[in-house]
């Protein structure tokens, strides 16, 4: 995930992957999550509390918060031919606004040709691993005694953006509200989770759940 420097709108709707036959298309998990990320983008990218562009071979999204996260280019088709003009492009922006920002890549959205001229941007790669289960059976998953997780939609989305920022050290006044994408998100698809200790009440972490279809 090549992260730009912080030193160094438009909203418009993109079309969702076609899931309808998703079994029969993916057969492997790394396929399934793939696509899962690129629906989760483009669902990222249609939040009011964001702006994007419309673009055919990337998708684009942008907040006035300084978190990386919330400032992202992803899902690349961009052709190989293309990359040396089509990279800088997409960056412009981003630089201009000074903000910390990502573009991330995946094995399906990335390329040799992508990759040299991210670098020669500037922009550093780091690597994430991506985890997959199949919840054919049961899983156990060992919380603590003294722990338990709750689901906090939506009323409870603000203690888990305070969370995640506290986390992530960023100052005070970005804690109340910045991660005002979490109140976008259909409910009925994303879920929110926090785990609280019995003996204070205190938020200890936060996890976050998608789902398509089945």
């Amino acid at each position: 995930v090549p992260v730009g420097s912080p030193d160094s709108g438009m909203h418009a709707a993109q079309p969702l992957p076609s899931v309808c036959h998703m079994p029969d298309l993916l057969t492997q998990a790394s396929d399934i999550i793939e696509a899962d990320f690129a629906a989760l983008q483009t669902t990222y990218s249609r939040s009011p509390a964001l702006s994007s562009l419309d673009e055919p071979d990337v998708t684009v999204y942008w907040s006035e918060n300084p978190l990386a996260r919330l400032n992202v280019i992803a899902s690349s088709q961009i052709a190989p031919g293309a990359t040396s003009t089509r990279v800088p492009e997409l960056l412009a922006p981003f630089f201009d606004r000074g903000r910390p920002f990502q573009w991330m890549t995946t094995p399906r959205t990335t390329t040799p040709a992508l990759e040299a001229a991210l670098a020669q941007a500037g922009l550093r790669a780091r690597e994430y691993p991506a985890m997959h289960t199949s919840l054919s059976t049961p899983i156990d998953p060992a919380t603590p005694q003294d722990i338990f997780v709750d689901v906090v939609w939506p009323d409870g989305v603000e203690s888990v953006s305070r969370l995640i920022i506290e986390a992530l050290g960023h100052p005070a006044r970005l804690r109340a509200g910045s991660l005002g994408v979490l109140d976008s998100l259909d409910p009925d698809e994303n879920q929110f989770f926090v785990a609280r200790s019995l003996h204070t009440g205190e938020v200890l972490g936060a996890s976050t759940m998608h789902t398509r279809d089945n």
